[in-house]
């Protein structure tokens, strides 16, 4: 796989008729983002309006903005499948929208780690206003992180965990509203949440 290497920057305005607006990630490539480097405004007809990350690959960023991509289906934010993992540190993924699920980021099979990261006021116009996490994925909320302010038209308007693992640590999940059920976090399906 490549490895790309972003210091700082302006990503915006990009689209993708199916996946990754601004950067698709595959076959066990690598990004590291960093300097305050903002990806906002690009838009795809399928997942991941930022990133699409899938089979084995990796994105590390550390004082990042990921803010008002709009995803025809899941992801506003970014889509991570196939074993990809994602490291946030001091980030902020926001105001994202998904025409189905996971305005913020939705994982199938991957992992994601937030240290003191916000996730606030995305829109999911039907589940997990924020995040959703499907298939043996993993979800750790730590030090200082925040799911707020986030809106599914349907359910679970922060995180709706199925057959996953959900950990929340010095973190906060708030203000967030659901439709029909689960204002702040779903579970379902031997779905495991850590508080």
């Amino acid at each position: 796989g490549s490895t790309i290497a972003i210091h700082g920057g302006m990503f915006a305005n990009n689209s993708a008729a199916e996946d990754g607006g601004f950067a698709c990630l595959w076959t066990a490539s690598a990004m590291e983002m960093d300097g305050d480097a903002v990806v906002r405004y690009n838009s795809v007809g399928d997942q991941g309006a930022g990133f699409y990350v899938r089979e084995s690959s990796h994105l590390t960023g550390t004082n990042i903005s990921v803010e008002n991509n709009v995803a025809g289906q899941d992801g506003g934010g970014m889509s991570l499948h196939s074993g990809s993992s994602v490291v946030l540190v001091h980030s902020s993924v926001s105001h994202n929208e998904a025409l189905d699920d996971a305005a913020a980021i939705i994982l199938r099979g991957s992992s994601l780690i937030s240290s003191g990261c916000v996730f606030d006021y995305n829109t999911a116009s039907d589940n997990g206003g924020a995040m959703v996490a499907l298939a043996s994925s993993t979800i750790e909320l730590l030090e200082g992180s925040s799911v707020s302010s986030n809106t599914a038209v349907d359910d679970c308007g922060g995180l709706f965990v199925q057959e996953s693992i959900l950990t929340v640590s010095a973190s906060v999940i708030d203000n967030n509203k659901a439709g029909v059920d689960g204002g702040g976090v779903c579970a379902l399906f031997s779905a495991t949440v850590e508080l």
